[in-house]
């Protein structure tokens, strides 16, 4: 259940869907909860690999989070804000819970590669937003550069 609510969730920041805010905020929550207590079932059979997983998803949620909740002004995106690199942080958190859990398994080799391309891929997100939508008022423009080379990397 809690890809088929962050699968609903993706589309509407795909779509800039600001008028259904209430129902998606409403998808959001859903989905958090169906993975949590995924989570919460897999540590009672202590199954790392599926844990691991459901943080990957979390961590994936939170980015379209910080990309649904980006203000919008006439369809265009506003600069970046605190809320959204809040909301950035929290998915990078749960994507390095994720790869803790399992960074010391080799039979679990491929799901960390996933956790880590999710997590190279999520930064690369958010240094290409605060390139595109930069918010000027709280970074200089040198500091959103540097950001910006350092993505090359991901």
């Amino acid at each position: 259940m809690g890809a088929y609510w962050m699968n609903k969730c993706a589309q509407a920041a795909k779509n800039f869907d600001q008028e259904a805010a209430k129902e998606v905020k409403d998808q959001f929550r859903k989905s958090f909860e169906s993975f949590d207590a995924g989570i919460q079932a897999f540590e009672k059979i202590n199954d790392k690999s599926n844990i691991a997983l459901l943080h990957s998803k979390l961590g994936r949620l939170m980015s379209y989070y910080a990309q649904f909740y980006a203000p919008v002004v006439n369809g265009v995106r506003q600069e970046f804000y605190q809320q959204k690199r809040q909301s950035y942080q929290k998915a990078f958190d749960y994507f390095h819970r994720g790869l803790k859990l399992i960074e010391n398994r080799p039979d679990l080799s491929d799901i960390y590669r996933t956790l880590s391309w999710e997590l190279s891929n999520t930064y690369f997100t958010m240094a290409t937003s605060l390139q595109d939508y930069a918010p000027l008022i709280t970074m200089s423009q040198d500091d959103v550069s540097r950001i910006r080379k350092k993505s090359v990397f991901c």
